[in-house]
């Protein structure tokens, strides 16, 4: 239990920040490792839970744009970090089903459910190209990447090695290669949408950049299986 005065969790939090390996690893022990039981009421499969605790240390660890310090820094003090911690847990999966007991959990996304609800064949037509264009669109993106990031999200979603054996196979600290994979998933938003930007209009594309968002890990693994 992380306990204290303010003070006492605010330079325990400013700690996590700077990557220090035994505050890092007090907030994996002490925090993060109270997720898995704060979501069993939502009977969720262990990967889903494996990325709630992902996108946590993503959300309170990585600085939000456009600020200097990770969120985690900003919250110290204004109440206890267990909470903070379940409840942004708590916010991702109840996101992460909502997101996808809203669509198909298929390549495509938001297109695919568009134009299967379509009965105008000629528009059909024009949803399935806008389909095939954001398929290449993704695809794109991670042929982009640099061999680095490619190679993390590779190794961590296709072979499942775990954030501690990358940790070791590149001589780093765990909290950099979180990092690293979440710029690397940043990448292949941020140039999906722009190679889709001039296809498609700006509802759809916030709708299918927002739907990737929630389905990311697994199309990104699913192309890199596609891809052998």
């Amino acid at each position: 239990m992380i306990e204290g005065e303010d003070g006492a969790e605010v330079e325990f939090a400013r700690a996590v920040a700077r990557e220090e390996p035994a505050a890092v690893a007090r907030f994996e022990r002490e925090l993060l490792a109270k997720i898995p039981a704060a979501l069993a009421r939502m009977k969720l499969d262990a990967a889903t839970v494996d990325e709630v605790t992902q996108r946590v240390r993503e959300r309170l660890l990585l600085p939000a744009e456009g600020e200097r310090e990770p969120r985690l820094v900003g919250y110290a003090g204004q109440g206890r970090l267990e909470g903070l911690v379940l409840v942004t847990a708590s916010r991702i999966a109840l996101d992460l089903m909502r997101s996808r007991a809203g669509a198909e959990a298929h390549d495509g996304g938001a297109i695919d459910a568009l134009a299967e609800r379509d009965d105008d064949p000629l528009m059909a037509a024009m949803k399935a190209r806008a389909k095939a264009g954001f398929r290449a669109a993704f695809a794109r993106a991670i042929d982009g990447l640099d061999p680095r990031d490619r190679n993390v999200l590779k190794l961590h979603l296709l072979r499942g090695v775990t954030l501690d054996r990358l940790a070791e196979m590149y001589s780093v600290h765990r909290a950099t290669v979180v990092r690293w994979l979440a710029d690397a998933r940043a990448k292949v938003l941020s140039a999906t949408r722009r190679e889709l930007a001039s296809a498609v209009g700006q509802g759809e594309l916030d709708e299918t950049i927002a739907l990737l968002e929630s389905q990311l890990d697994a199309s990104i693994e699913r192309l890199f299986r596609t891809q052998g």
